[in-house]
């Protein structure tokens, strides 16, 4: 049975790197997120970002370190941030996401779907285990999953409008 201690979240951007900023995809790093301090992958917004309006993408990584398959996984918020949400990679499991050139760069539909998609990419999260629509394939052992974070700041919002928010990943019983 996996537990809580047998995943870990990591951010991106290759094996060694350490800031959150850089988390835009590439194979994952050894420094991990705690999945409370998931505000902490975004930079910042100044006041004319704020004003003019931002879009931005992260890339983490759920790491299944034990020894079962985590099975159907469900991603949701709590608090739920109105202005962040993720999508499941569409790539197999362990295959990692090509790496964004720059953060406001949206990753590829192979990545994470069309535009057109039903459900919307982006738009599937929510508070609760039993209505979240992000739910992602079986994670086997040592295996990850890659998961691609937006942020939309609409225009003419407050600079820095971050809420402290935990992303949680719960599975079926085995």
């Amino acid at each position: 049975m996996v537990t809580a201690t047998d995943l870990e979240w990591h951010i991106t951007g290759g094996t060694s790197n350490t800031n959150p900023f850089l988390s835009l995809g590439g194979e994952m790093s050894t420094t991990q997120i705690q999945k409370t301090e998931m505000h902490q992958l975004w930079d910042p917004v100044t006041s004319t970002q704020a004003f003019q309006g931002l879009e931005e993408y992260r890339w983490i990584a759920l790491y299944n370190k034990g020894n079962d398959i985590f099975r159907n996984p469900h991603f949701y918020f709590v608090p739920k941030d109105p202005r962040v949400d993720i999508e499941i990679s569409r790539l197999p499991v362990n295959v990692a996401p090509q790496e964004l050139d720059l953060e406001e760069i949206r990753p590829g539909e192979e990545e994470i779907g069309p535009d057109i998609d039903f459900p919307m990419p982006f738009e599937k999260s929510t508070e609760d285990y039993r209505t979240t629509l992000s739910i992602g394939p079986n994670i086997p052992a040592k295996g990850k999953l890659y998961i691609c974070m937006r942020r939309l700041i609409p225009d003419e919002s407050e600079a820095n409008p971050s809420v402290a928010y935990t992303l949680v990943a719960e599975g079926e019983p085995q």
